[in-house]
């Protein structure tokens, strides 16, 4: 009786150990994991990749293809040389409807007048952006590039004087101007001519405007801008205080208008942001 017990044990630790197995080996076995280590590098077929941090590269504004930095220049020159040089003559030309002022020269200015103007120069700014980019493609398309150059040479012309000089004279179809500048180690001189008064942006008495450039020191620079046709004469000082911050002086020593020659200055503080 005592072996009849005894086998029974025997069987239901045999049948115990046969479940518990299966459940181990099929049931409670993670997901993931193999018996054997042969028979997991035999069935993976994951890929690794190794990803860098890499900086998405800065794409080009739209205004920054439109207003590349040369045609900029010269558009910013261009309004100086219309609205005021300083930001303070520029904010002088803020006319309310119906009201009036009367400039250095003694002209009454009124709101018209400045739209007027501001018109002009917006129509200039179209004419010049779509000649601009109309030559880029001309210089840049191989067919077309003999065209481009054939304008250049009739536009452009460059004279080199001496060592260290050189006058540099363009024309503009945009505004129907010259524009002759001339390096030299002292003075940077630059000369503008409206040919068609009624298709440029600048008045009628100001066709011919000649500027003079001096770099005193790295902070501070002298300028005086002469027009011609009016003998007018403006003289401007600029001190950079720090890098979006410059103060401007500008004196003008002539007010034909008036009885007797005064010297008028305005001074202010430029903030670029």
């Amino acid at each position: 009786m005592k072996i009849c017990r005894l086998q029974v044990l025997i069987i239901a630790l045999l049948v115990t150990l046969f479940t518990s197995g299966h459940v181990l080996g099929d049931e409670v076995r993670h997901s993931g994991y193999v018996s054997d280590v042969n028979e997991e590098r035999e069935g993976s077929h994951e890929s690794i990749f190794v990803v860098f941090d890499i900086e998405k590269p800065k794409e080009s504004e739209i205004k920054d293809r439109i207003f590349h930095v040369k045609i900029k220049r010269e558009i910013v020159r261009r309004y100086k040389n219309t609205f005021g040089q300083t930001p303070i003559e520029q904010q002088l030309l803020v006319v309310k409807p119906h009201s009036y002022y009367f400039d250095d020269r003694g002209n009454a200015v009124t709101s018209k007048s400045i739209h007027d103007r501001e018109k002009r120069f917006g129509e200039y700014m179209i004419r010049r952006l779509l000649e601009f980019h109309l030559d880029h493609q001309l210089k840049e398309e191989p067919t077309t590039r003999p065209i481009y150059d054939f304008k250049e040479r009739v536009r452009k012309t460059e004279v080199k004087i001496a060592k260290g000089y050189k006058l540099e004279s363009q024309y503009s179809i945009s505004s129907n101007s010259i524009k002759v500048e001339l390096e030299n180690p002292y003075v940077d001189f630059r000369a503008s001519m409206d040919l068609n008064k009624t298709n440029g942006t600048t008045d009628a008495d100001e066709a011919l405007l000649l500027s003079f450039y001096r770099k005193i020191t790295s902070s501070f620079r002298m300028e005086s801008h002469v027009k011609t046709s009016t003998g007018e004469l403006r003289v401007i000082g600029r001190k950079k205080i720090s890098k979006p911050l410059t103060f401007t002086l500008t004196i003008v020593p002539n007010k034909e208008y008036e009885e007797k020659e005064e010297v008028h200055s305005l001074a202010g503080i430029h903030y670029k942001f």
